[in-house]
C-alpha cells in the first residue's frame, strides 16, 4: 500500500518493570518515499519512572529489501520456536483493525518471553499493537498501541 509524504503514525508505549512504569509517544512522518526508499522522521517523547521527560528526534533512511521473510518466520527462527498465526479485529484509534497476530515464546538464560504483534496492511508499517512479557530473571512487560494515523495537514 502507498502512503503520501507527510503520513503520521502515533505509537503510546508502556514499559512496566519492577522499577516502576514509563511511557512513551512515538511518531513517525514519512518524509520522502521512492520505489526503493522511505525516509522517515521519528519524534519521542518519554516519561521516565521519576516522571522527568526526555524528547528526542531522529530521520532515518528504510531501504527496501531484495527478498522478504515473512515476519511469522522470522519473530521466532533465531531461536527455533515456531510462532502461531491467527485473525482478530482489534478496536485502536477509533477504527477497527482486520489484524494477522503473530505469537511466540522465547525461553533463554532462566527467563521467559511472551511476544504478540497484530499486523494489518491497512496501517502504515503495518503495526497496529505489540506486548511482550518476560518472566524469570528481571520481570517486564512491554505495550505498543497504534494511538493516531493521519497526515499532516489533517487526520
Amino acid at each position: 500500500m502507498n502512503y503520501p509524504v507527510g503520513t503520521i503514525v502515533v505509537y503510546d508505549q508502556t514499559v512496566e518493570n519492577p522499577s516502576g512504569t514509563q511511557t512513551k509517544r512515538v511518531t513517525y512522518k514519512l518524509v520522502a518515499i521512492s520505489d526503493n526508499k522511505a525516509v522517515v522522521e521519528c519524534s519521542v517523547v518519554s516519561t521516565r519512572v521519576d516522571g522527568k521527560t526526555d524528547t528526542s528526534k531522529s530521520v532515518a533512511e528504510h531501504h527496501k529489501p531484495s527478498g522478504s521473510q515473512p515476519a511469522r518466520d522470522s519473530l521466532a527462527s533465531a531461536r527455533g520456536n515456531p510462532a502461531t498465526v491467527a485473525s482478530e479485529t482489534v478496536s485502536l484509534a477509533g477504527k477497527s483493525f482486520s489484524c494477522t497476530v503473530l505469537q511466540t515464546r522465547l525461553e533463554a538464560e532462566g527467563s521467559m518471553t511472551d511476544v504478540k504483534y497484530w499486523y494489518c496492511a491497512d496501517v502504515p508499517g503495518a503495526l497496529v499493537r505489540s506486548e511482550i512479557k518476560t518472566t524469570g530473571g528481571g520481570n517486564m512487560t512491554t505495550t505498543v498501541v497504534l494511538a493516531e494515523i493521519g497526515t499532516e495537514t489533517g487526520k
